[in-house]
């Protein structure tokens, strides 16, 4: 198994999902990112978990083939983030406020 960044979200994931059964799965490496992850995948290094998003353009491209794991769902956190300083009157702090407003 490969990881992303050290205490990132992939080992939290395996452990709220597999429970004391994810100490068992072994991580060769951790990487600093989903790019450095994915190339070490396509290097035959190992497998890995990541967000379909991040590998739907390798996907149809055939450099990576996904699967999806059976079960129940895995979820993530995910942040809207955006500088402080981003007029209220702006497009993208106006789909923020959208976001936000779904999230609730």
């Amino acid at each position: 198994m490969i990881g992303g960044e050290k205490g990132s979200g992939t080992g939290q994931l395996l452990q709220a999902v597999y429970g004391k059964e994810a100490e068992r799965i072994r991580v060769s490496m951790n990487l600093g990112s989903t790019a450095a992850v994915k190339e070490a995948v396509k290097a035959g290094l190992g497998v890995s978990l990541v967000m379909l998003s991040s590998v739907r353009d390798d996907i149809r491209a055939g450099t990576l083939t996904a699967l999806q794991i059976d079960g129940e769902a895995i979820n993530k956190d995910l942040f809207v983030v955006s500088p402080e300083s981003t007029p209220e009157t702006t497009l993208s702090a106006v789909f923020r406020d959208q976001l936000m407003q779904s999230a609730n």
